[in-house]
């Protein structure tokens, strides 16, 4: 048997379900912005150029119909990265987010859409399984955005 004590015990704080992450330093996000530039850019060069390369083989020429969406899209994550570079306050960069998930789910919409892919040499019916990830990808676009619409309304509400 084991002998009760008497002594009271201190309450114990109340531990968070998940530890706050701590915010990333100016100099992180900077080098972030950096390499999120680039990386689009060279996503720009390569989707360019897709077709020239005749590659992928299941590409087809329809994809020239989805292009300037691609583009547009590679191309503004550029500027508001480069913009994120000299201006970056958590409010901005969630509102500059939810636009920037927006025009994905333009492009990524044009693609559904124009489907510019023929699987016909290849086995299986990779023509759904392409289409059942495109609208993954589309989901993926909304929920990100309900997500900043959050943070958005969270930082506003939250004292400064």
């Amino acid at each position: 048997m084991v002998p009760m004590t008497t002594e009271p015990t201190a309450p114990q704080p109340a531990q968070p379900a998940m530890a706050a992450r701590a915010p990333r330093s100016r100099g992180a996000r900077r080098f972030g912005y950096i390499v999120a530039i680039v990386v689009n850019a060279l996503i720009l060069w390569v989707a360019n150029n897709l077709l020239a390369w005749e590659w992928p083989k299941f590409l087809t020429s329809e994809f020239n119909q989805v292009l300037p969406y691609i583009n547009a899209s590679l191309l503004i994550t550029m500027i508001v990265n480069a913009v994120w570079l000299l201006f970056d306050p958590p409010w901005f960069r969630s509102l500059a987010q939810v636009g920037l998930n927006l025009i994905a789910i333009l492009a990524t919409v044009k693609l559904y859409q124009v489907f510019p892919f023929d699987f016909s040499d290849y086995p299986g019916n990779l023509e759904t399984v392409a289409r059942i990830l495109i609208g993954l990808a589309i989901v993926a676009s909304g929920i990100a955005i309900l997500s900043q619409v959050f943070k958005l309304f969270r930082r506003s509400a939250s004292p400064a």
